[in-house]
């Protein structure tokens, strides 16, 4: 008999394929180091692996306190309530990826643009916010 099943990584819960369907008789294969698969049609956008099964990633508390800066290298937007840690990865006239500890980064602009920032702390859902550094 054929069964959804969804291969994700035990030690972080984190969905490493997306469902398939295949025979319950298969579903050993899928197993490795590091790798195994929970019945049932769980999305990696969506869900992560816990202890009790399948569970909703949560949204993230993180703010912004602003969304216009000026472009001189001084004036400021704050990220607080960020989850700690995590990674900010900025995209604009300007990309970088920056490791933040301590729940907040203020963010500055020389270059005027349209900037996103993302935060990414998994299991929490990602976190876009946009800055105008005009």
């Amino acid at each position: 008999m054929n069964a959804i099943w969804t291969v994700y990584q035990p030690s972080t819960g984190r969905i490493l394929e997306l469902p398939k369907s295949i025979p319950d008789a298969y579903a050993h294969l899928y197993l490795g180091p590091d790798r195994h698969v929970i019945e049932g049609a769980w999305y990696p956008d969506r869900h992560y692996i816990g202890p009790v099964g399948a569970l909703e990633r949560p949204p993230q508390e993180t703010s912004l306190d602003t969304i216009t800066i000026r472009a001189d290298g001084e004036d400021v937007a704050t990220l607080s309530r960020l989850p700690d840690p995590c990674t900010v990865e900025i995209y604009g006239p300007v990309r970088d990826v920056i490791e933040v500890e301590g729940g907040v980064l203020e963010f500055c602009a020389d270059v005027p643009g349209r900037y996103e920032l993302v935060v990414k702390a998994f299991p929490w859902l990602d976190f876009t916010g946009m800055i105008h550094a005009l």
